[in-house]
């Protein structure tokens, strides 16, 4: 059921991922860093308690975790193994990998990756293609 933003009183929501169990969250500190796990537990404000198919239990900071829109259906302290079954059904990894924020981590990891050679060739590469676009570009500045 998709949650209406607009609520009773006419007021907007200000939030739209909430800290709750199920909900999928890519971890940016810690052990399981780059790892998306999902919130199994709240124990308090600042902590939860989370679990991830390739990922440990453990407890995580609010603070170091990032919230995605995806929700998997999982009960309070659910087991690894419905963890890892939850996430196989929802298809978790391909929603992520597609994501706006997926798609950055992995040009990040492939920049990281790169030799010097691989960067000239990049720089090359785009000195080709603005050569071309200026030509381009001159050339329809030239007829008006």
């Amino acid at each position: 059921k998709k949650r209406d933003f607009v609520t009773e009183m006419g007021r907007t929501e200000t939030f739209s991922r909430f800290v709750e169990i199920g909900r999928v969250v890519l971890v940016n500190e810690g052990p399981n860093k780059g790892k998306l796990m999902a919130i199994i537990d709240i124990i308090d404000f600042h902590r939860v308690l989370a679990c991830g198919p390739d990922a440990e239990r453990r407890v995580e900071r609010v603070k170091d975790i990032s919230i995605l829109t995806q929700k998997t259906p999982l009960r309070r302290m659910a087991s690894r193994k419905a963890v890892k079954a939850a996430f196989a059904k929802e298809k978790v990894a391909e929603t992520f990998a597609k994501s706006s924020l997926g798609q950055k981590l992995q040009k990040q990891e492939v920049r990281s990756n790169m030799s010097d050679f691989d960067r000239f060739k990049v720089m090359v590469a785009k000195q080709k293609k603005n050569r071309v676009v200026n030509t381009a570009v001159n050339k329809a500045a030239a007829k008006k």
